[in-house]
Parts: C-alpha cells; structure tokens; sequence
C-alpha cells in the first residue's frame, strides 16, 4: 500500500491541511542549515494542531 509523508512544515495551516488531507506521515525539517528548519519544541507544538493520531 502507498503511504504519502509530507515533510519540512513550519505553519500549523499547512500542518493541518496535511492531516486533513490524508497523509500518512508528517515530518520536521532539524538541520539548522534548512529554511525549513523547526526546533523540536516547535515541532511539538505544530503537531499539537493535528491531535494524535
């Protein structure tokens, strides 16, 4: 079965359009050298708008 994971996130809209969308991973960018580098704190928080899974 195919599985979609979409991945480098930073705004809790684009987080949530992901999960309401289907995807069945959403993943965080934590290389510094990234534009789409998240702390881990902030990455907790953005999948806070998500809920579990």
């Amino acid at each position: 079965m195919t599985q979609v994971k979409i991945c480098g996130l930073t705004d809790p809209d684009l987080v949530r359009h992901a999960a309401q969308s289907g995807a069945d991973w959403i993943g965080f960018v934590f290389a510094e050298a990234s534009p789409r580098f998240v702390t881990e704190p902030a990455a907790a928080s953005l999948l806070m708008q998500v809920g579990p899974a």
